[in-house]
C-alpha cells in the first residue's frame, strides 16, 4: 500500500491523513536552512517509507503549493 502524499501539509494534518490511511509517522525530523528558516508552521518537505511506518522531514515555512505526485 502506498502512503498518501502529505508533502506541503502542516505536520498535524499530515499525521491525521496518514492515520486515516492506517499508517503512522514513525519518525519526524526537522530541518532548517543554514541561512535561517521562516517562522511559520512546520510543513512536510519530504516523506519516505521506513519499516516502522513513514518518515517525515519538516521545515518551518510559508504556505506551499501541494504536490500532486510525491513518488517521482
Amino acid at each position: 500500500m502506498r502512503a498518501p502524499c502529505v508533502i506541503g501539509r502542516q505536520l498535524p494534518q499530515a499525521e491525521a491523513i496518514l492515520g486515516v490511511a492506517g499508517l503512522r509517522a514513525a519518525l519526524v525530523k526537522e530541518t532548517r536552512s543554514p541561512k535561517g528558516a521562516p517562522s511559520g508552521p512546520l510543513r512536510v518537505v519530504r516523506q519516505r517509507d521506513i519499516s516502522e511506518g513513514i518518515e517525515l522531514v519538516t521545515a518551518a515555512s510559508l504556505p506551499l503549493v501541494e504536490r500532486k505526485d510525491c513518488h517521482d
